[in-house]
């Protein structure tokens, strides 16, 4: 979730402040975050955060202003691209930005931008109605079947596959990541709910990704320890692999 990550980055504030590493281990540890959480619809604080960091970085020569003009212009150019709450806002304040430094050069790079902001603006107000009724803050209990229940499943439903529609026109490689992090806030929101946690696993054999099928299992075996659904599946996925060392361990004896 984005306000762990947010006090995950306050703790490395806090503890690396006044050593010489500070500036690099911040800017890590904001990099991190954004690997992480930064697809959400709501880490625009975590990206707003990282510009006013680097903003109140003071520096000693023209090299180092230039390097401080360019790590900010990136991260306003990486923010006005991703489809979260307050993108407007955003943009105006990257204009506002380029302008303070250079208007003539200013012109060509919004010039530049300015379509990719739309686009990201049009994708936000789409992803925002598929979001609407999901309850993002709810505690993650067993599941008890009911309509609700359903309703919160089938509202995540739609927006994997507003995702896997790819609004934002990503290319493979960014695609399959976004889908992959809509997934794993479904199965954060629905913790024990034997059928999203599949479904994400399944999207992880269609990629062909072994090492992140291997660790959603496990997380979901974890999570759910008495699902057969889920041991039968693990089992099914290691058998297509010949993994023989996993099938003759433990509960995957009687299945193989």
């Amino acid at each position: 979730h984005v306000d762990l990550f947010r006090t995950y980055l306050q703790y490395i504030r806090t503890i690396k402040e006044g050593k010489p590493d500070f500036k690099d281990s911040v800017i890590k540890a904001f990099e991190f975050a954004l690997e992480c959480v930064g697809h959400d619809i709501g880490s625009t604080s975590i990206w707003t955060d990282f510009i006013s960091f680097l903003k109140a970085q003071a520096t000693t020569s023209n090299f180092e202003d230039g390097q401080k003009m360019t790590s900010i212009r990136r991260i306003y150019q990486r923010a006005i691209t991703n489809p979260m709450h307050n993108v407007d806002a955003l943009w105006r304040e990257y204009e506002a930005y380029e302008k303070g430094l250079n208007e003539t050069l200013a012109a060509g790079l919004l010039k530049e931008h300015h379509s990719r902001y739309l686009s990201t603006r049009t994708t936000y107000r789409e992803r925002k109605v598929n979001y609407q009724g999901i309850m993002l803050s709810a505690l993650p209990v067993p599941l008890k079947g009911t309509e609700d229940e359903r309703r919160q499943i089938n509202l995540w439903k739609s927006v994997i596959q507003f995702e896997m529609g790819n609004p934002q026109k990503l290319d493979e490689k960014q695609l399959a990541s976004r889908i992959t992090y809509s997934y794993k806030e479904a199965v954060t929101n629905l913790y024990h709910c034997s059928e999203m946690w599949y479904m994400a696993a399944k999207y992880q054999i269609d990629q062909n990704n072994t090492e992140g099928t291997q660790m959603l299992f496990e997380q979901a075996i974890h999570a759910m320890p008495r699902c057969m659904l889920l041991h039968f599946a693990y089992a099914e996925f290691h058998e297509a692999r010949k993994n023989v060392k996993v099938l003759n361990t433990g509960p995957y004896q009687m299945v193989s």
